[in-house]
């Protein structure tokens, strides 16, 4: 049995509107979704919750057990090898409902980055119930027949840090890790970076965390397996320019997922920038209000 987790989370806009719970990438807290995404979506009349998932934020670290070199656990996982793990992205996905259970919403839209995607992916397939939509974005199908994700871009992300290193030197690596993900468009001037990097930092986020939660998502093999279990009306929306996820997995996700449709968004990469939230809430606010329209029409008959 895992340990038990309360996620910590933000609520934006009316309380007693349609909730839209958002999920971050791979050591990605609350605090990096753009203020142009939250904002937009409560103007459109939604009430936006955001979370720390596991092992990141301020909360507590499932590091119990677990090894100073991760390396030789994520060689076995991606060899196939079963791994006793602290916690499964089934896990994490059960936290999504848990933060629907704390802010009193019987059902809300998902929508997930990355591995946030895969989390709510996971959620909407066990919990249809409690999903009226799902938006899957800069993610992928778990299929392993498809391109696995682009390692080599995202090592830095697990990559252990100096602990000597000054604030402006945290935030020097912070910012190079991340900006190698941007694609060609909605990009991020330096001051956002640093905006970005700082509200991160202050709230610390040690990669094992991360490490982890990529482990569990390495463990969930039959994930692409339970997508045609999705009943909510689905979004993939992927980048042109993603140079993480391969174009591959978001179609394989879209195909998988029974009425799900792709779209594709020229120059966006695998960041999510305030020009790039800015971008998204058209798009999300149609979908949300497509999803409505179908769930009105079921309830009805």
């Amino acid at each position: 049995m895992t340990e038990r987790f309360v996620p910590e989370w933000m609520q934006f806009g009316p309380s007693d509107a349609p909730v839209v719970l958002l999920a971050m990438g791979a050591g990605e807290q609350l605090v990096h979704w753009p203020r142009s995404l939250i904002d937009g979506l409560t103007d459109a009349g939604y009430s936006v919750v955001v979370y720390d998932a596991r092992d990141v934020g301020p909360g507590p670290r499932f590091d119990r057990d677990w090894p100073m070199d991760p390396r030789p656990v994520l060689g076995a996982l991606a060899q196939g090898q079963d791994v006793a793990l602290p916690y499964t992205l089934d896990d994490m996905a059960a936290d999504m409902i848990a933060v629907l259970d704390q802010v009193g919403a019987s059902s809300g839209h998902l929508v997930g980055i990355s591995l946030g995607a895969m989390q709510a992916q996971l959620a909407a397939a066990v919990f249809p119930a409690r999903v009226t939509s799902l938006t899957s974005i800069m993610s992928n199908s778990g299929n392993p027949a498809m391109p696995p994700p682009n390692v080599e871009v995202t090592a830095g992300l697990i990559a252990p840090v100096d602990a000597t290193l000054d604030e402006d030197a945290q935030v020097q690596r912070f910012i190079a890790v991340r900006a190698a993900m941007a694609g060609s468009r909605f990009q991020r001037d330096d001051a956002e970076w640093r905006t970005v990097a700082r509200r991160s930092l202050s709230r610390g986020a040690p990669p094992s965390g991360t490490v982890r939660q990529i482990a569990a998502s390495m463990a969930s093999r039959d994930r692409h397996l339970r997508l045609a279990d999705i009943t909510a009306p689905t979004l993939v929306l992927h980048g042109s320019d993603d140079p993480v996820m391969p174009m591959a997995g978001a179609q394989d996700t879209a195909d998988r997922i029974p009425g799900a449709r792709l779209q594709v968004i020229e120059g966006m990469g695998h960041d999510l920038s305030e020009a790039l939230g800015a971008a998204l809430v058209p798009v999300l606010v149609d979908h949300f209000r497509i999803a409505e329209r179908t769930e009105q029409k079921e309830v009805s008959r």
